[in-house]
């Protein structure tokens, strides 16, 4: 197992359940151990293949950990799941993503439905999805952004699909992030 992981499930375990919450709270720390393990995976993926740089590693982890938990309502169930879809219909999975920007995931199933699920291949689908379409994003904005803006401008890509102009979400997610690198460094990791 990854050694992000069981940071990322620690700050998961910190947010707030949505409003229309009614899983009960060992089958949430289970599904968001699922999700946690998903994108420790995910992120270690990316560093290997040098989509994502290594000396970044945990970084990323807080970039997608942050559009998660902003994409999906603290991981919502429903959400995760994919019985509630976003975007009028157009976005699946806890990375709520779009119809036309699922990632080839290689070999199994990676059709747009196949992201939504609770279980451990829907999930690491998911943040595969989440993952590559930071490091895409990331790739893009290099050519175009302020290097001191550059995370700020990955997570507005996310957002909006173009342009590397950091908005307002994207400065919640990124200091969202930091707040989880912060949580990390004071863990003594």
């Amino acid at each position: 197992m990854s050694t992000l992981a069981p940071w990322l499930l620690s700050l998961a375990l910190t947010w707030p359940s949505p409003p229309s919450h009614v899983e009960p709270a060992e089958e949430r720390r289970e599904r968001l151990a699922v999700a946690a393990g998903a994108l420790a995976w995910a992120v270690d993926r990316a560093v290997m293949t040098g989509a994502l740089p290594g000396r970044e590693r945990r970084l990323w982890a807080a970039l997608a950990l942050a559009t998660v938990r902003r994409e999906s309502g603290n991981l919502d169930r429903g959400v995760h799941s994919g019985r509630r879809l976003g975007d009028r219909g157009r976005s699946i999975c806890f990375g709520q993503i779009n119809r036309g920007n699922v990632p080839a995931y290689g070999g199994a199933d990676s059709s747009w439905r196949s992201l939504a699920g609770v279980g451990d291949d829907a999930s690491r689908r998911c943040a595969w999805a989440v993952v590559s379409t930071l490091a895409r994003a990331r790739d893009y904005c290099l050519r175009k952004a302020a290097a001191s803006e550059l995370h700020g401008a990955v997570l507005s890509v996310y957002l909006r699909g173009h342009g590397c102009r950091v908005n307002r979400e994207g400065r919640v997610r990124l200091a969202l992030a930091r707040q989880s690198l912060a949580t990390l460094a004071s863990m003594g990791d």
